[in-house]
């Protein structure tokens, strides 16, 4: 099995003691925060799609700061609505390899919804 491409992300968990660890945006673009902090009413989801280190295939990664965070990112990827506008947004037909950071609104008794708070393509990865 590859390893992860962690070190290829540029949103990543940072686990802390605290219940809610923050997602870090190494490569902060104009209006983006460098620190995604959840909080009790608002949490983050990455969602990867990347190469394999060894490019034997490709790994499709979600992680949540919460349950409900990773739930809403399952529920993204299997949302034709989320994904037609997500593509429509990188502009293309065919997805590249891509990261996302979700934003997801913990109201009880609602729906999880998510919203694209920043991305990154990656065309050229092989």
């Amino acid at each position: 099995m590859a390893a992860l491409p962690q070190s290829r992300l540029n949103f990543t968990e940072e686990p802390n003691s605290d219940y809610q660890s923050p997602v870090i945006n190494h490569s902060p673009a104009t209006g983006e925060q460098a620190i995604y902090t959840p909080t009790e009413t608002v949490g983050y989801c990455v969602v990867a799609y990347l190469p394999k280190p060894d490019h034997n295939g490709k790994i499709l990664l979600i992680e949540g700061t919460s349950s409900e965070g990773t739930e809403a990112g399952g529920n993204f990827l299997l949302s034709e609505d989320q994904l037609s506008n997500f593509r429509k947004k990188l502009n293309t037909d065919k997805f590249p390899f891509f990261e996302v950071l979700l934003k997801v609104p913990h109201v009880t008794g609602t729906p999880l919804t998510a919203t694209v708070e920043a991305y990154r393509v990656y065309p050229d990865l092989r």
